[in-house]
């Protein structure tokens, strides 16, 4: 699973990670403090390890399905049946399928204004843009490559 803006999983990472906070269903053991560094660290991980996914499956000729953050959490339902069709499975749409986060899980986005101000801020503090996913940089590439050969 890939999301469209790294930076916009990164804040929830850190801050998780210091409240020992991971879900809704926990509570914070201590408050946040915004560190620039530990921000762009994490930022360079989650690119690195994308483009190592990504050179694995190429190496192994494998190809992946690829699911969006954006589109799980816009429409779940869709995001299922992409899966079952990838795997082979006819998965008719029921009224049972999820259309949003259920509420009976008790989990709930975590994402408030500390997560916005803690991107915003960053991408000031580094003149950071909306970065694409270097998988889909990389896919694209590829694309050309192959459509160059042609």
């Amino acid at each position: 699973m890939v999301r469209s803006d790294h930076l916009a999983h990164v804040p929830s990472w850190e801050i998780a990670d210091q409240t020992q906070d991971h879900t809704s269903l926990m509570s914070a053991q201590a408050r946040p403090v915004y560190s620039a560094s530990a921000i762009g660290l994490r930022l360079e991980r989650i690119e690195h390890e994308e483009l190592r996914w990504r050179a694995f499956f190429e190496e192994k000729a494998i190809e992946p399905l690829i699911l969006w953050y954006d589109d799980l959490i816009a429409e779940p339902a869709a995001v299922v049946q992409k899966v079952a069709q990838f795997v082979g499975e006819d998965l008719a749409p029921t009224s049972d399928m999820p259309q949003r986060p259920n509420p009976l899980s008790g989990m709930a986005v975590q994402r408030n204004e500390i997560n916005q101000s803690w991107q915003r801020r960053f991408r000031m503090e580094r003149n950071v843009g909306l970065r694409k996913p270097l998988w889909k940089l990389v896919h694209r590439r590829r694309l050309q490559k192959s459509n160059d050969r042609l």
